[in-house]
């Protein structure tokens, strides 16, 4: 069954591997990368998918500046 839950710091290395996985380890130097620099995953905001302790997947917000403007990145 899936089940949808917050994301816990404990999660960020697992995410990374999915990540890697599913786009290749060169994803990190697309465009959408540099808006993130310096900035966590937003709390509340970002959830994980698991099925059965499984990593299946991950949803992720951050929040930035366009001009003076908040905004939220949304992300894999």
């Amino acid at each position: 069954m899936l089940e949808l839950t917050a994301e816990a710091p404990l999660d960020a290395a697992a995410i990374e591997d999915l990540l890697d996985r599913s786009f290749g380890p060169r994803r990190q130097r697309k465009l959408s990368y540099r808006y993130r620099i310096g900035r966590e995953p937003e709390p509340g905001l970002s959830l994980t998918a698991r099925d059965g302790g499984m990593l299946l997947g991950s949803i992720r917000y951050w929040r930035l500046l366009l001009g003076d403007r908040p905004a939220l990145l949304l992300g894999p």
